[in-house]
């Protein structure tokens, strides 16, 4: 076991070696002993407690991405039929709060006007965090999309409520790269 002698730091030392010409001398003239060693079956049920935690954690949220990509999925395949009403059922209420739905519905049919329907799109990005105080999750995930005419960058926010249901409550779009209209995407050969 590690012993410490607390006041036995060398201050008598630094008293010797001229500290009293600072002004001050910190020697004490009483020793205490104290055990620092915490013990090691504490320590280990500390270590143990901490991956449990953190596999955990990671398992709830690996399934909330899985259940906010499904939700993207669905987005995109509604998107590319130019079914607005079923992308708009994809929404929370608390997104429409903000982006009223006729508004963002107008947004949508702009963007595909200029840029065509969306052709593919992959996930180059996502994070997620958890609430343990409601048992929810939020997801944001990145994607690259291809439309006919544009290259396009969306951001899809989705919050999960503790029984599983995905809804959109942000969504954030960028055309990175607009093509003219005769000019296929660069995908197509």
């Amino acid at each position: 076991m590690n012993r410490f002698l607390l006041g036995a730091s060398g201050a008598g030392r630094l008293c010797a070696l001229g500290a009293n010409g600072w002004g001050f001398c910190a020697a004490p003239q009483l020793h205490r002993e104290a055990d620092l060693e915490m013990p090691q079956s504490r320590t280990v049920s500390l270590i143990i407690a901490g991956f449990a935690l953190a596999t955990l954690t990671s398992c709830g949220l690996n399934e909330s991405r899985r259940h906010a990509e499904a939700l993207a999925d669905s987005y995109f395949v509604a998107a590319a039929a130019e079914n607005y009403d079923a992308v708009l059922a994809l929404y929370s209420q608390e997104f429409f709060l903000v982006s009223p739905r006729e508004t963002f519905r107008t947004v949508l049919t702009q963007v595909h006007e200029r840029c065509g329907r969306p052709k593919s799109h992959t996930l180059t990005g996502w994070n997620a965090r958890s609430n343990f105080m409601d048992g929810s999750a939020r997801v944001n995930l990145a994607y690259d999309v291809n439309y006919a005419r544009c290259r396009v960058a969306e951001t899809i926010g989705v919050d999960i409520s503790d029984g599983g249901k995905a809804k959109i409550s942000g969504h954030h779009l960028q055309i990175i790269e607009a093509r003219p209209p005769g000019q296929s995407s660069p995908e197509t050969v």
